[in-house]
């Protein structure tokens, strides 16, 4: 899959939408909840629909580009 950093994304949290906007304020939003203990949060393309694995390790700035 393309990620197009034009595109814009969402994260969850149980039933409610925890971030969306651009993958990069998405992920760093995902990693941040994940810290709080969140778990870790499925994370889908606005677009598409499809979910991105993104890497919650690491650091927000690392998170930013954790994504496979």
């Amino acid at each position: 899959m393309d990620l197009d950093i034009e595109h814009t994304y969402s994260a969850f949290s149980a039933d409610r939408r925890l971030a969306q906007g651009s993958l990069e304020d998405v992920a760093v939003a995902a990693h941040r909840a994940h810290e709080s203990g969140d778990g870790r949060l499925p994370v889908f393309s606005d677009e598409s629909g499809a979910q991105v694995d993104l890497d919650p390790r690491g650091s927000a700035q690392g998170g930013r580009s954790g994504h496979r």
